[in-house]
Parts: structure tokens; C-alpha cells; sequence
């Protein structure tokens, strides 16, 4: 876990600066070979993180990640946390099947993804494990960022770094190294 300070607007933040820290982190520890998938999420989420290996609950439902951080800096409060995840242990929250999928396939599919949507085109079904009531169920913004954890989260967690405008903020972390930006 590393602090980092910056005092500006977090939308302001090179995204270098902060791929710099991963791969600096991935260079200090190389058995970490993996390519980095950003969330971001309030500081008030971190007790939790810290217990289960990611925001989210339950730990299998979707999470919205992006290999831009800056796009995940978009999220959360002002003091927040960044969570680094190994993006080949995220799989993605929806597929695109051919519409003549056989039915036990699509029966052993809907085990992982129960949502079923029929493409406009008649050619394709899009499983996903979103709800069919939710608006990004079957849309690009689902296919580019939506992913799930379908295994241990504490395996697709690679680095955790609070983020706040100024050190005082990190009162409970004395032994956290914080950088300031």
C-alpha cells in the first residue's frame, strides 16, 4: 500500500505520474508481472477492500475498470483509493454469443452470465451478469469497462494507493510511504 499526495484536482493528475508508481512497484517486485486494470473508489470503501481484496460486494459482482487511470480517477471522493488489479484475472461482464448457440452451451453459460439480450441484428445474443434492467447491460460502456472477479480477489489485486490533497490525511498509516506529487 503506498500514500500518495497531490494537491490539485484529481482530473489534473498525469496519468504517467501514477503509471510510473505501478511500474516502479512492478520493477521492485518482479514475480508482479501483469498488465495493470485501475478503479478507484471513496476512502470509506478501504476497511472493506482491506477485508475482501476489493470494493465491490458481493466480490463477484461487476466492477467497472479501465487500464486508463485517469479514468478511474474520475471516481470516488476526494481522498479516495486506487485499486491496481492484474487485468488477466478480471474477466469481462458480458459476451456476444452467436444467436444458434446450442442450448446446453448457452445453459452452461448462463451459470456465469444469467442475462440474455438479442441483438438487433438476429445473428448474436450478449450474455452478461448485469440485470436486463440496467442501462449499460449490452452497451459498449459494459464491454469496454465492465469486468467481474471470478476467483480469489486478493490474487487480482496487485497494488493499493490512498490518494488525498495533503499527508495529514493519512493519520492511521504511519509506516505507509507517501509521495508527494
Amino acid at each position: 500500500m503506498l500514500g500518495l499526495t497531490w494537491a490539485a484536482d484529481w482530473q489534473q493528475f498525469s496519468t504517467f505520474d501514477l503509471m510510473s508508481l505501478v511500474f516502479n512497484h512492478k520493477r521492485l517486485h518482479p514475480e508482479s508481472s501483469y498488465t495493470p486494470s485501475f478503479r478507484s473508489a471513496d476512502i470509506d470503501r478501504l476497511p472493506y477492500i482491506l477485508a475482501h481484496g476489493c470494493d465491490v460486494d458481493p466480490t463477484d459482482t461487476v466492477l467497472w475498470v479501465s487500464r486508463s487511470p485517469s479514468k478511474a480517477l474520475e471516481y470516488g471522493g476526494e481522498t479516495k483509493v486506487a485499486m491496481v488489479f492484474d487485468a488477466r484475472k478480471l474477466a469481462n461482464s458480458g459476451q456476444e454469443v452467436a444467436a444458434d448457440t446450442a442450448s446446453e452451451e448457452l445453459d452452461r453459460l448462463s451459470v456465469q452470465y444469467p442475462t440474455l439480450l438479442e441483438n438487433t441484428d438476429g445473428q448474436h445474443l450478449w450474455l452478461s451478469r448485469l440485470l436486463k434492467s440496467d442501462r449499460r447491460c449490452g452497451t459498449a460502456y459494459e464491454e469496454e469497462y465492465g469486468r467481474w472477479i471470478p476467483g480469489d480477489p486478493w490474487a487480482a489485486l496487485r497494488l493499493l494507493i490512498i490518494l488525498a490533497h495533503d499527508a495529514s490525511q493519512f493519520p492511521h498509516f504511519e509506516s505507509m510511504p507517501v509521495a508527494n506529487l
